[in-house]
């Protein structure tokens, strides 16, 4: 018979192992709605300071938790795709070494806030611990309540011509960043209306896919109207809806043409939009004439990232982040970000479940706009953390899920 002190202990011991318990729950409830939090942010998100008070509050704090506390970061199966992102970005990090002025600790800190977002997503992911189709309808719902606030803050209450590319108060201020970050809610919204089966959940999402969609074009950015042209047809393709479905939104589209070429003025938006090829083309020379003087290894990141071509411009970036992965990190960096890329197309396109489907075309919409806009992916976080970073470890997450369970019901069977 156990003696007096032991069995005193007893009913500590399991409360104690009930808290700890209770306190993991809850702890991974916050990280899931931290990272619901975090994501949606990037709509409504007033500046770009407040995307990282997000981050740090709800994402980053229950995550350190975890991994240190409960020694989360034990049941973490790697992915190949984990190695290399944190080789890119340790490489990245080491090139400022060779740039003047040398901004280490600044990329520092990019470094850890990179590699604890991808390993903190593509944990809770791998192990179940967050609804993805939720995420999406969440995020669905919050754009398609901002979308109607910008359009009508910026055309109703500023007065604006509806010639004027669309402009916000979030953190994607300018017009591409609009265009991008509701091209990819516009993609979710389609997603769930050609694979709905009840009326009303069609009704429900064609709604949301207008709402969404109207920001994209009043944006009037090339970019992401291109992106979105190339992922919808990725979308038929694999998702394959009925032929009706098609024809139906192809009738649409012609309508919502004309309603748009009423609004707008063709040959204003043809001259200025269309016709002129802006300054790209000279960017992208100058900066190619001058990827061979540092082939191997870039001349190096800082904190300014600035393109001076002299007698033309001063510009914030390269305005393609492939080509200003190879001019600040070499070809080294290029084939790593190459190679990442390459391979988290590939196991998105592998996904059979309508959740790596939205996946598939949310990266493939990131990878095309970032071929026309953006400077280097390691970066702050920003909104161009939304066509890249966020998607990556959801990816690799829900890939090594469903390959777990594929192995399971091998063995079952």
């Amino acid at each position: 018979m156990p003696s007096n002190e032991n069995r005193l202990n007893l009913p500590l011991t399991f409360e104690k192992s009930t808290l700890n318990d209770q306190l993991d729950y809850k702890a991974e409830k916050w990280l899931a709605v931290g990272l619901i939090a975090f994501v949606s942010s990037f709509i409504w998100s007033p500046s770009r300071d407040g995307l990282e008070v997000v981050y740090i509050l709800f994402f980053l704090f229950p995550l350190g938790y975890l991994f240190f506390k409960r020694k989360a970061y034990k049941t973490i199966n790697i992915d190949l795709n984990l190695v290399l992102i944190f080789i890119f970005c340790v490489y990245a990090t080491i090139t400022a070494l060779w740039n003047t002025p040398k901004d280490i600790f600044f990329l520092l800190l990019q470094l850890f806030l990179i590699s604890t977002w991808i390993t903190g997503a593509f944990w809770l992911v791998r192990e179940n611990k967050i609804n993805l189709l939720k995420l999406f309808s969440i995020l669905i719902f919050i754009g398609s309540i901002a979308s109607v606030i910008t359009i009508i803050e910026f055309y109703g209450i500023r007065s604006q011509s509806f010639n004027e590319r669309l402009t916000c108060w979030c953190s994607a201020k300018n017009s591409n960043l609009i265009g991008g970050v509701y091209g990819i809610l516009a993609l979710m919204s389609y997603a769930f209306l050609i694979t709905e089966v009840k009326l009303i959940n069609k009704l429900k999402y064609f709604i949301f896919f207008i709402l969404l969609v109207m920001p994209l074009a009043f944006s009037q950015s090339r970019a992401t109207l291109l992106a979105f042209l190339v992922s919808i047809i990725g979308a038929l393709l694999i998702i394959r809806p009925k032929i009706w479905i098609v024809i139906f939104q192809l009738f649409l589209a012609i309508l919502m043409a004309l309603v748009s070429t009423i609004l707008l003025s063709p040959t204003k938006l043809l001259e200025s939009r269309l016709m002129s090829g802006g300054e790209r083309d000279l960017i992208w020379s100058e900066i190619y004439n001058q990827l061979f003087e540092r082939f191997f290894f870039g001349i190096g990141l800082s904190k300014d990232t600035k393109t001076i071509i002299p007698g033309v411009d001063v510009f914030n970036h390269t305005h393609n982040s492939w080509l200003d992965t190879f001019y600040r990190t070499g070809f080294i960096g290029f084939l790593l970000i190459s190679l990442i890329t390459f391979t988290i197309v590939k196991k998105s396109l592998s996904l059979k479940s309508i959740e790596g489907k939205i996946l598939f075309l949310w990266i493939l919409f990131g990878v095309i706009t970032l071929t026309f806009d953006h400077r280097i992916l390691f970066w702050q976080i920003d909104t161009k953390w939304f066509f890249y970073w966020i998607p990556a470890p959801l990816i690799i997450g829900l890939y090594k899920n469903h390959s777990l369970l594929e192995k399971t019901n091998v063995k079952l069977k």
